[in-house]
Order: C-alpha cells, then sequence, then structure tokens
C-alpha cells in the first residue's frame, strides 16, 4: 500500500479571514497614506479597493444569517476614519512611515 502524505497549506481565503481585523488596518493604512489628490487613479487605492472587494465577499458567507450592510470602500474607509482617534491613527501608520 502506498501511503501519501500531503502538506498543509491554508486557503487564501482562510488566510484571509484569520487575519481579518490587520487586514481592515492595512486598508485604513493604505487610505491614510495616499495623497489627498488623484485618489482613484493611485494604484495603492486601487489595491485597497481590491483587498476590501475579497474581504467582502467572503464576509458574505459569513454574515448570511445577519443583516449587514457592506459599504463601498471609500465609505467604509471614512468611517473607520470616524472610530479613530489622531494617536490610534498615528499609532497604526508608524511601522509604515519607518
Amino acid at each position: 500500500m502506498t501511503e501519501i502524505k500531503t502538506l498543509s497549506i491554508p486557503y487564501p481565503i482562510i488566510a484571509l479571514l484569520n487575519n481579518y481585523e490587520m487586514t481592515i488596518e492595512r486598508l485604513y493604512i493604505f487610505n491614510r497614506l495616499l495623497p489627498e489628490r488623484d485618489t482613484k487613479e493611485n494604484d495603492l487605492y486601487q489595491l485597497a479597493e481590491e483587498y476590501y472587494k475579497v474581504l467582502k465577499h467572503v464576509s458574505k458567507e459569513l454574515y448570511k444569517d445577519f443583516s449587514v450592510e457592506f459599504l463601498p470602500v471609500g465609505e467604509f474607509l471614512e468611517e473607520m476614519s470616524e472610530r479613530l482617534d489622531d494617536d490610534d491613527i498615528q499609532k497604526l501608520i508608524k511601522p509604515y512611515l519607518e
């Protein structure tokens, strides 16, 4: 009998969900580091938007039994900024600026 051993590699979606909070922080940091003008044409903004779309898609299954509204990325980032004060923002951004 031949034994086949497999390597356990987490699915990208599971890895994304396991790091959900960190992902939200990164999205917010992406937005804070962007220049004020020409945001939509900025590659970093587009990356953040794609990242959020994946999270939104994956999260729909998680929250299918709840009435959860998923915001467009701009509104989501705006809401995140309202929840954090300047000190919290500086703590999040600091590692990326060093």
